[in-house]
């Protein structure tokens, strides 16, 4: 396995184009937020993830405990508005937790997919990240499939 030592010293992590699935998103998360105190940068482009709330889950508390994370790229996965939540709650306490996470990209996920009253939650915390989030600049969620009644 991976020694701590080496752990601690990441900088960048980009494991896009792998199909590491939710499970796996899972123990990652946990794996970097017990010793991966120097990493700015995470990629996890098309890794199949946001199928299961868990997935939101583990990076929203990756998210909500990490004070060096800069640049998360989640762009071609499957989040929809129940496994977006928890995610965007975490960015949310990155950004009330004094995190650094300036860069988010949700791009072409399905942050739209659930329920009304689902969809409704997740929409209201993206509202609040943008409301109170002071550190993230860019944010993109293009491709989504967002109504205009989501959005307001």
């Amino acid at each position: 396995g991976i020694q701590s030592g080496t752990l601690g010293k990441l900088e960048m992590l980009d494991l896009s184009n792998n199909r590491i699935s939710d499970d796996g998103v899972e123990h990652l998360c946990e794996a970097l937020a017990l010793g991966c105190h120097a990493l700015h940068s995470l990629s996890l482009l098309d890794t199949h993830i946001g199928l299961s709330e868990g997935s939101g889950r583990a990076l929203g508390s990756l998210l909500s405990s990490s004070m060096s994370l800069e640049v998360l790229c989640l762009h071609w996965n499957y989040f929809s508005a129940k496994s977006a939540y928890p995610l965007l709650r975490g960015v949310h306490e990155n950004g009330s937790n004094l995190g650094k996470l300036a860069r988010l990209d949700l791009s072409y996920n399905n942050l739209s997919c659930g329920s009304a009253l689902t969809s409704e939650r997740a929409m209201h915390m993206l509202s609040s990240v943008l409301r109170d989030n002071l550190k993230l600049f860019h944010l993109d969620i293009g491709f989504n499939k967002l109504t205009s009644a989501e959005c307001l």
